[in-house]
């Protein structure tokens, strides 16, 4: 039994405090350059991972930041019926937010922190089965109707993982993400600046005409 019920709106975001631009191609006019294609792309790609395409999109890309010549912040509705996934990320927020907010007919699942892997990384700790463990301020809240609110550990992600996963399928000749999955979130992210630029509503049968 699916004793949270079934889902409605679901939130995903990555909110960072970076209010000055950085002297970094991802900042600097250029291909592949911007936060939406920086961390969108991310959101997107597990976006359509578990939930399938949507329906419909809307987008809101914006530059925010003194000196921006790319975008910093975006927006992004997608729309499967009634139901919403909401993705955004700004450069602007301080202090902790919720990284995902998952809200459904018996109650809500709120998950706060990041995926404490890239930073234990950079600070040259080995990959090992402690990596990917939360932090301490990293933590997830679920709340039933009628019932006392919970902590949850969350299950520690794996870099190592997809690595092996890749170096196997390089030698077997099958990757462990699929080109085509790569396809769909290029043609999702165009969507999104398209219904930024002009205002409106895209329906997947707009994006699906762009397929080769």
């Amino acid at each position: 039994m699916n004793e949270i019920g079934d889902w409605q709106v679901i939130e995903s975001r990555f909110d960072r405090y970076r209010p000055v631009v950085r002297e970094r191609w991802r900042e600097q006019a250029g291909s592949g350059a911007g936060i939406l294609f920086d961390l969108g792309s991310h959101l997107l790609d597990q976006a359509l991972a578990l939930f399938g395409e949507p329906d419909a999109l809307t987008g809101d890309v914006y530059l925010q930041r003194d000196g921006a010549v790319v975008d910093d912040g975006f927006h992004v509705t997608l729309h499967y019926g009634t139901r919403r996934v909401i993705l955004r990320s700004t450069s602007f927020i301080q202090g902790p937010t919720p990284r995902f907010e998952f809200h459904a007919t018996r109650g809500s699942y709120i998950k706060y922190g990041m995926d404490p892997q890239e930073g234990r990384l950079a600070k040259g700790h080995p990959v090992n089965e402690q990596l990917g463990e939360d932090e301490v301020d990293s933590y997830g809240y679920l709340q039933i109707a009628d019932q006392p609110v919970e902590r949850l550990a969350t299950l520690p992600g794996s870099y190592a993982t997809f690595y092996e996963q890749l170096a196997e399928g390089l030698r077997r000749g099958r990757v462990p993400v699929d080109l085509r999955d790569a396809e769909k979130t290029m043609r999702l992210i165009e969507a999104v600046r398209i219904s930024s630029d002009e205002g409106r509503r895209l329906l997947r049968k707009e994006w699906d005409a762009w397929k080769n």
